[in-house]
C-alpha cells in the first residue's frame, strides 16, 4: 500500500531505503489495528485508546527524525522535502497527514474484518441451529413412530383380547356360522402389529366395514341392534386405526343387551373439515360397569388421537344414569 502511494517517487529510492520507511508505517499500521481491536473487545477504555495513540504518534515522530538523519535526504524526500532544513515544527506538522492516513486505513481494515466476522459467525449459527432442528425433528419422529407403535399394538392387544374371551365362550356349535367373521376382524387386527406407518390409519369405509363385521360377530347376543349411521363422503377419507372398531367391541361388551329397550348407535358425519362421530348406548348395570371414571377406553383414545392428530380433535363424553353418550370432531 506504501508503494503503490509513493508510486512516482519510488524510482529514486533505493531498496533498503524504502524497506525502512516502509517499515516504520507498517509498524504505525499494526500499531493502530493492535489498539483498535482491544477498544472494540472492551480490553481498554477510550480515554486509554486516545492516550496510547498520541504516544504511538510521538513514537512515529521519533522514528521519522531518526530516519530523516539516517538515511541520505535524497531517499527520504518522500516524508520531508530534501531542499527544505529540517525543523522539529514543521515535521510535527508534516508526520500528522501520514499519521492520520495509515490509522484510518488500520481502522477501516478493523472494521470491515470485524463485520465480517461477524457475518461469519451469524452464518455459522444458523447452520448451526438449523441443524439442531433437523437433529430435534429426527428425535421427535422416533419418538413419534415409537408411540405410535405402543398405540397401534395396545388397540390390536385389546381387540384380540376382546376376541379371544369371545372364542372362550363358544360352546355351542351354532356360533361356528360367525367363524368368517372372526377371520376377518382377527386378520385386520393382526395387520395392526406390520409396519406402523403404514397401520396408523386407516379408510372409513374399511373401519366401517369391520364395524358390520363385528356386528354380525355378536348377532347372537346384540340381534341387530347396533346401528351405524354415515353421513357425508365416505369416500377417500381416513381416521385413526381400531377407531370405529374399538368403540363398537366397547359398546358391545358394556351395552344392556338384556333389555329390550336397549340403545346402541353410532352416528358418523364427515364434511370437507372434519369427521364427526356420536354414540349413544344403554350401559348396562354398575356391576358389569368396569369403566372408572373416565369411560370405556377413553384414555388410550385419548391417547391415540393425542399422537395422530394433536391439538386437531375434541372428545367429550357424559354419563347419565343408564345412557353413556360420546361426541368426537377431528379437524382436518
Amino acid at each position: 500500500m506504501w508503494h503503490k502511494l509513493n508510486a512516482p517517487y519510488n524510482k529514486d529510492l533505493y531498496w533498503w531505503n524504502t524497506c525502512a520507511i516502509a517499515l516504520v508505517y507498517s509498524s504505525l499500521y499494526f500499531a493502530v489495528r493492535h489498539l483498535f481491536w482491544r477498544i472494540i473487545e472492551k480490553k481498554i477504555s477510550t480515554r486509554t485508546f486516545i492516550v496510547q495513540m498520541l504516544l504511538l504518534y510521538g513514537i512515529l515522530y521519533m522514528a521519522v527524525l531518526m530516519l530523516l538523519y539516517l538515511l541520505p535526504r535524497s531517499s527520504t524526500h518522500v516524508i520531508y522535502k530534501s531542499h527544505l532544513p529540517i525543523r522539529l515544527d514543521d515535521l510535527l506538522l508534516g508526520t500528522i497527514p501520514f499519521f492520520v492516513r495509515y490509522s484510518m486505513y488500520a481502522i477501516f481494515s478493523v472494521l470491515i474484518e470485524r463485520h465480517s466476522y461477524l457475518q461469519y459467525l451469524k452464518w455459522r449459527a444458523k447452520r448451526r441451529l438449523a441443524s439442531l432442528k433437523d437433529e430435534i425433528s429426527a428425535t421427535q419422529r422416533s419418538l413419534h413412530k415409537n408411540e405410535l407403535q405402543q398405540h397401534i399394538r395396545s388397540g390390536s392387544s385389546h381387540g384380540l383380547g376382546n376376541l379371544l374371551q369371545e372364542l372362550y365362550d363358544w360352546a355351542d356349535p351354532g356360533k361356528a356360522s360367525a367363524l368368517p367373521h372372526m377371520e376377518v376382524i382377527v386378520h385386520y387386527l393382526l395387520v395392526g402389529f406390520s409396519n406402523y406407518e403404514q397401520s396408523a390409519y386407516m379408510s372409513l369405509q374399511r373401519e366401517i366395514d369391520m364395524v358390520s363385521s363385528l356386528a354380525a360377530l355378536y348377532d347372537n347376543k346384540i340381534r341387530g341392534r347396533l346401528g351405524i349411521t354415515v353421513e357425508g363422503k365416505v369416500a377417500g377419507r381416513k381416521i385413526p386405526r381400531f377407531l370405529l372398531l374399538s368403540l363398537a367391541h366397547d359398546i358391545v361388551k358394556h351395552a344392556d343387551w338384556s333389555s329390550p329397550h336397549c340403545l346402541a348407535d353410532m352416528q358418523i358425519r364427515v364434511t370437507d373439515e372434519k369427521f364427526v362421530l356420536h354414540i349413544r348406548n344403554t350401559r348396562a348395570a354398575t356391576a358389569n360397569w368396569h369403566t372408572g371414571h373416565d369411560g370405556t377406553g377413553l384414555q388410550r383414545l385419548r391417547d391415540n388421537l393425542d399422537a395422530l392428530h394433536p391439538g386437531q380433535y375434541l372428545l367429550h363424553h357424559h354419563i347419565d344414569e343408564n345412557l353413556f353418550d360420546l361426541h368426537l370432531e377431528i379437524h382436518y
